[in-house]
């Protein structure tokens, strides 16, 4: 008998279904072949994170090795009087510390290629009005996370000659919202307008 033509015996459970030995060898071919796609997805994904919201494979693994963190509310008061300031035109709340929960949750949030639409240009109506910034003291340097509940949009920024600086441009959490409400909401207990972010 050819060998395409043979049958495999499967176990009892499966029944008296019969699978040829090329249909076997297609199925586990068609496994393999997803499987690859699976990898390189993931792969492209975290090059994606990288590139889009950290800038560089440095900078990501700076912010990786960030032992402590903060968080703070901000608002919006007037257009910036300094444009080299990103946050200028902001007023900020005091600082809250953030647990050794907090911030393992930042870090696999902001890392996540889940966490945001791709692509990351596409344009949107709204005007970006951040409304919550997260300091983290890395190694090398201060990075801060400026997050927009209104537009769901993100910019990573650092510290430059006492300004905050944008390092990469918005990056759309949209996907990623619930986790980020999640976050702010267990961070700021008594804020109105964090207790209404849905």
């Amino acid at each position: 008998m050819p060998w395409g033509n043979q049958h495999i015996k499967l176990p009892r459970k499966f029944g008296r279904l019969k699978v040829s030995q090329r249909q076997a060898c297609m199925l586990v071919l068609g496994i393999l072949a997803l499987a690859v796609c699976w990898c390189w997805h993931t792969k492209s994904n975290r090059r994606r994170v990288t590139e889009y919201i950290f800038g560089s494979k440095e900078l990501q693994q700076d912010f990786n090795n960030a032992q402590s963190g903060t968080a703070r509310r901000l608002h919006f008061r007037a257009d910036p009087n300094d444009p080299s300031d990103f946050l200028s035109g902001y007023t900020r709340g005091p600082e809250m510390p953030l647990s050794s929960k907090q911030m393992k949750r930042c870090h696999s949030l902001l890392q996540n290629a889940s966490s945001y639409k791709w692509p990351d240009n596409t344009e949107k109506a709204c005007i970006v009005n951040f409304g919550v910034l997260l300091t983290f003291k890395c190694p090398s340097q201060t990075l801060h996370v400026a997050l927009c509940f209104q537009c769901n949009d993100l910019s990573l920024l650092k510290e430059a000659q006492g300004k905050l600086v944008q390092i990469t441009k918005v990056g759309d959490f949209h996907p990623g919202r619930s986790g980020f409400v999640r976050l702010v909401k267990s961070i700021f207990l008594d804020d109105p307008e964090i207790e209404d972010l849905q």
